[in-house]
């Protein structure tokens, strides 16, 4: 019997999604199954920002871990890309180490992860500037001021006093002022406080020290050099000097050895924190600014009170930079030590500090390579670097984005990068557990909201939002019913994540579900499951190989152990021990090494008979 052409044209794939892009290497599925490329840094977008939410345990950490390690992969790029990852905890350590174990032992100083800390030996100088420079970028200049702004705000209050912005420019002005070479005091070099530029110095000569005679056992008279009595010399006079060196060189070693050198000296040219005490105390600032804040006191009384408040209890702000990740271009930054939910300031504070350290490297754009900004000297070394730059890939990503969604600075330094991001060609990724934490709204001014929502060029939704969250979600991406009755669809299956997928384009916007498949030796290296993570770190430990335990792993357990260890820990007890968890997480650790073992033994067998 011949079928109806209404009931013939719906089995037709006429209605199945499309990707929104004419080309993609980030493979997903739809529901039916059918592939969908999707491309990062599209040239049909205007900007590359990326919101991901989801509720704990929805994937949303292994979806973004999984689209950075695709970054890493795109096909064209000539190096690693640039990314960074502020976090809070351990969501990104899977990728740093299966990123480490790809590359070549020597090049494996190019990924790392390091936790933030409050103490000296972990110092961030929220005043450096690029290596060369007497003064900082604009963006640079922006930052100190959010950065000093925020040291300056009342725990108890929103945001600072009115003029404080204008103030804190002003200090920081006369700060770098004051250590110029021909009109200011600038810093002089001491041996010493780093060993490791005593070292470079001393090495390639860079400094003209007196002569040590001695007679040997031999009558000989032996001439060294007295590290400890040399010409006066300043950090920037040693920074041009290193970077000429450098320059000169045909020798790649020396060369990076110069130029690492040149970076540790000018971490020592530039204003640390106390440094401002004495400007805010000087006459210009205390005429420039009578006007009385909060606390019943002049602006630079306040100021000098906050600053002396933050130098006393916040030693990794007082001090040069110690805090060393320069050689990194991917790198996790881990906020686990410094975040406290009671203490708002605090948060603020180390989440500009590691995006101050996440963007160093590649904040250059094509207006700050200019005469008017860069010495002379420098000049061809940052438009080649600008060139480099320009054909890198960068991100920056948020993971648990809601421990900064209080602090509006830091909300407004997001924002800044969501909208101004494109023109150092950095996309930007955001995850967090709720829609509604990348919404700012306190103190019921206008200017004061952030809506990151409003600016995201892709949504992922990885968990149906609900009561407030759905209300946002109506509010700033659709209200289409087929969206919003489909919610159902999205959660973990065999299949992989189902997400609901958004994506706005120079065309149009365009929403879908499609699932994100990872294999199961990619699940073991990115979940951030608890017990999962547990059972990882005791393979490790009996296989120290990762590419060797990730193949047991995911031969023994598949795509995760939760289920399997809920099932053995039901037999043991009820409710079991510490000690109980880690015992019966070994002794499946073991069993699953053993079992491995033989398998492989058997397959030999298999093969030599």
């Amino acid at each position: 019997a011949a079928v109806q052409l209404p009931h013939a044209l719906s089995l037709l794939p006429l209605a199945r999604p499309a990707s929104p892009f004419n080309r993609g290497t980030v493979l997903h599925k739809t529901l039916d199954g059918k592939l969908m490329p999707l491309e990062k840094f599209s040239s049909q977008q205007n900007t590359w920002v990326a919101i991901i939410t989801g509720t704990p345990g929805s994937g949303k950490s292994v979806l973004m871990n999984k689209l950075l390690y695709e970054t890493c992969l795109m096909p064209g790029i000539q190096r690693l890309p640039w990314i960074s990852i502020i976090d809070k905890g351990i969501s990104s350590t899977g990728l740093i180490n299966l990123l480490r174990d790809a590359l070549r032992p020597e090049m494996r100083h190019l990924v790392t992860s390091k936790r933030l800390r409050k103490d000296r030996r972990n110092a961030i100088n929220p005043f450096d500037i690029k290596p060369g420079l007497t003064f900082p970028l604009e963006s640079e200049r922006t930052q100190m001021v959010s950065f000093l702004s925020t040291m300056m705000t009342p725990p108890e209050a929103e945001k600072p006093y009115d003029d404080t912005t204008t103030f804190c420019a002003e200090v920081i002005k006369m700060a770098f002022e004051s250590i110029q070479e021909q009109t200011g005091t600038p810093k002089m070099y001491k041996p010493h406080i780093n060993r490791e530029l005593d070292g470079i110095l001393q090495e390639y000569n860079m400094i003209s020290y007196a002569e040590k005679v001695h007679v040997d056992e031999f009558g000989r008279t032996i001439r060294t050099p007295d590290h400890e009595n040399f010409d006066d010399v300043t950090y920037f006079s040693i920074v041009r000097k290193l970077h000429r060196a450098g320059e000169m060189t045909n020798n790649k070693r020396d060369r990076l050895r110069l130029w690492r050198g040149r970076d540790l000296a000018q971490r020592y040219a530039v204003p640390v924190m106390r440094d401002l005490i004495p400007i805010i105390q000087s006459d210009q600032i205390k005429q420039n600014f009578t006007n009385m804040v909060g606390s019943n006191e002049t602006m630079p009384d306040f100021a000098q009170r906050a600053i002396r408040a933050i130098v006393s209890e916040y030693e990794c702000f007082s001090y040069a930079t110690e805090f060393d990740v320069d050689t990194a271009r991917v790198l996790s930054l881990d906020l686990q030590d410094v975040i406290d939910k009671n203490n708002r300031k605090q948060t603020a504070l180390f989440f500009q500090a590691a995006r101050m350290i996440a963007v160093k490297k590649f904040s250059l754009s094509e207006e700050d390579v200019t005469p008017e900004k860069i010495p002379a000297m420098f000049l061809p070394y940052y438009r080649n670097l600008l060139r480099e730059l320009s054909m890198d890939r960068k991100t920056l990503a948020y993971d648990e984005f809601s421990n900064a969604k209080e602090d509006l600075a830091t909300m407004k330094q997001v924002e800044t990068d969501a909208r101004e991001g494109r023109k150092w060609g950095t996309e930007l990724i955001l995850a967090s557990q709720y829609i509604k934490d990348f919404k700012y709204t306190k103190g019921g001014k206008e200017v004061d909201a952030v809506n990151l929502l409003d600016l995201a060029t892709t949504l992922c939704v990885c968990s149906p939002p609900q009561d407030e969250n759905l209300t946002l979600f109506k509010e700033s991406v659709t209200t289409h019913p087929g969206v919003l009755k489909s919610f159902s669809q999205i959660g973990i299956s065999s299949a992989g994540l189902t997400y609901f997928a958004y994506f706005v384009t120079k065309t149009g916007r365009y929403a879908t579900y499609i699932t994100n498949q990872v294999g199961n030796k990619m699940m073991w290296s990115l979940t951030t499951d608890q017990i999962d993570r547990s059972m990882r770190a005791a393979v490790l430990s009996k296989v120290p190989n990762l590419s060797r335990a990730m193949a047991i792993l995911a031969w023994a357990f598949g795509g995760g152990v939760s289920s399997r260890y809920q099932e053995r820990a039901a037999m043991i007890g009820d409710a079991l021990t510490d000690q109980q968890r880690e015992s019966l997480i070994n002794t499946m650790a073991e069993e699953a090494v053993y079992a491995y073992e033989n398998f492989e033994r058997q397959q030999k067998l298999l093969k030599s008979s």
